[in-house]
């Protein structure tokens, strides 16, 4: 690597391109209310990337999309999502990403459940994590999402690539 420049405009990622953690809560003796934890990063400066569906590998090697569908990637953290509200979730799924992404994590299992006892049927958490992958915020940091091997949860679980961090 000796003698090697590094090309002009190529700057290294700032930390400030991953999603922010959420606020601390303010002190009890504090009169001033905290502002509410910041639930998208700045995306200035990138461009909209093309909805990711599920089930959607095209972006990744065959190799690694083989092992993924297979449920061989090893598993760095995992999130329960059972019995949420979908506000609560999405705050609580917000949190696990950023941390999961300031760890450098690489593959995650949110279980989402199967939406058998749901009201409305159909699961609401199971339809709303897909969406909220696609937000502008997260998406640029998702490579994949496919739903996990009947090991992990099935049809009621996701496994969930992300990007590698570009430091």
């Amino acid at each position: 690597m000796q003698g090697v420049n590094r090309l002009p405009g190529k700057e290294r990622a700032l930390a400030s391109s991953k999603l922010p953690l959420p606020n601390p809560p303010a002190p009890a003796s504090s009169q001033m209310t905290a502002a509410p934890p910041p639930s998208v990063p700045p995306t200035a400066g990138r461009a909209a990337l093309p909805r990711l569906p599920l089930g959607d590998t095209r972006q990744i090697d065959g190799a690694l999309a083989t092992r993924l569908r297979r449920g061989l990637v090893p598993i760095d953290a995992r999130i329960d999502l059972h019995g949420l509200t979908r506000s609560q979730a999405q705050q609580r799924f917000t949190h696990f990403l950023s941390g999961a992404l300031a760890k450098e994590y690489r593959c995650l299992l949110v279980i989402t459940g199967k939406g058998r006892h749901s009201e409305e049927g159909g699961g609401v958490l199971r339809q709303a994590v897909p969406l909220w992958l696609n937000q502008p915020a997260i998406r640029p940091f998702i490579l994949a999402f496919i739903e996990a091997q009947p090991r992990h949860g099935g049809s009621g679980a996701l496994y969930l690539l992300l990007k590698k961090s570009r430091r």
